[in-house]
């Protein structure tokens, strides 16, 4: 545990920021690293850093500044230029976003970037903490006189310590995105939902969402296909609850989330399809048909099998079968959904047969199936 935020964060970000403190700007670490620093939570070297001036400024002056000091950095670091005056820039072991603390103004559209923006100094933090999503989120460590102090504009801490997800403003239901983050950081930190984000759920639908927002967030939740779950359980008012408490226990990012959503096959064949066309992936899931007749292959001739494999598309499913983790496979002895057991296995691999007494046309497919994970030791 970390007693000292000057502990927490890595030695290049401070110094970044004593260099920034130079040019008579109050450098402030906002946002995750602040959120988890308080959690006790792994730093995730994720850093955003907001500068104010020392005294108030107009917006001219204070982009001016900003414009001066992005010349600067640039002679130093590599620096990008992202919408809304953010430079992103990479250090040796992390990349930084800088930006100035900013009033959104939203417009009628119900989207993620239907604003304008005005730049302010704020000196109390407060207006600049308004425009973010949660007030966990608003939570501020400030560099002055090289030691780093707590600014908690929105008490932001005391949701901390009763673990809720409460919004900044009204602007939050001007995002759907903060919908989507609502039910990432919940999953994540084990957060209740304030009660008005849940009941404003039923008015949306998913066509609220983008595809590539919803991919986004349900990979940084760590549990896509139970994150995506709860969503559609929020949005319609059904009940997954059994389905994602028995895939909080294995359901994990692996590999892409097209992947994991094919290679879950104990979901439901149409709601596998509805997820597919709600993250925008246009792709065949494989069709089961379970239980999968593991146990007949071993009093079939190769013949027998070619043709019990054409019928039931067997090589498909041994294809798809051998990139699901142990795990996966677990669940589903457990849950009868397969008619599968260890002993099967090894028997499955103890079944060998004379390649020379094998048509020559025939090989291939029977080579294919000797090649599969389950096939060998």
């Amino acid at each position: 545990m970390y007693e000292d935020f000057k502990d927490y964060i890595l030695s290049e970000v401070e110094e970044f920021c004593l260099e920034l403190s130079s040019y008579e700007l109050v450098p402030s670490i906002i946002g995750g690293t602040s959120r988890d620093f308080l959690l006790n939570q792994v730093n995730k070297h994720d850093y955003d850093i907001e500068i104010r001036p020392k005294e108030n400024l107009t917006q001219d002056k204070l982009l001016n500044i900003f414009d001066l000091l992005q010349k600067s950095l640039s002679k130093i670091y590599e620096v990008e230029e992202l919408p809304y005056s953010i430079l992103k820039i990479k250090l040796p072991n992390c990349t930084v976003e800088i930006t100035m603390p900013r009033e959104e103004f939203y417009k009628d559209e119900f989207s993620h970037s239907n604003f304008d923006v005005a730049y302010m100094s704020d000196l109390d933090f407060t207006l600049g903490g308004i425009r973010r999503d949660f007030t966990i989120n608003a939570i501020s460590f400030v560099l002055k006189d090289e030691s780093w102090g707590c600014v908690d504009p929105l008490n932001g801490k005391k949701d901390l310590e009763n673990r809720i997800l409460r919004p900044c403003s009204e602007d939050f239901t001007k995002d759907p995105v903060r919908y989507l983050r609502a039910i990432r950081f919940s999953m994540l930190y084990n957060f209740t939902i304030d009660k008005q984000i849940l009941e404003d759920f039923s008015e949306l639908e998913l066509d609220n969402f983008t595809a590539h927002y919803l991919r986004y967030e349900a990979m940084k939740s760590n549990r896509p296909i139970s994150f995506l779950l709860k969503l559609i359980e929020l949005l319609q008012e059904g009940s997954y609850s059994s389905l994602i408490t028995e895939l909080a226990a294995i359901d994990k990012v692996e590999t892409s989330l097209k992947d994991h959503l094919t290679s879950l096959i104990h979901l439901d064949y149409e709601l596998r399809e509805d997820l597919a066309e709600c993250l925008d992936y246009s792709f065949k899931l494989i069709d089961f048909d379970l239980p999968v007749l593991f146990k007949k292959l071993k009093y079939k001739s190769f013949n027998e099998f070619i043709l019990l494999a054409e019928q039931n598309h067997l090589l498909d499913i041994y294809r798809t079968l051998q990139r699901i983790n142990s795990r996966y496979v677990d669940f589903l002895n457990a849950n009868d959904y397969i008619d599968l057991t260890p002993n099967d296995l090894n028997l499955m691999k103890e079944h060998l047969v004379d390649l020379s007494e094998i048509e020559n046309t025939d090989r291939k497919f029977y080579q294919l199936y000797a090649r599969l994970n389950f096939l060998r030791d």
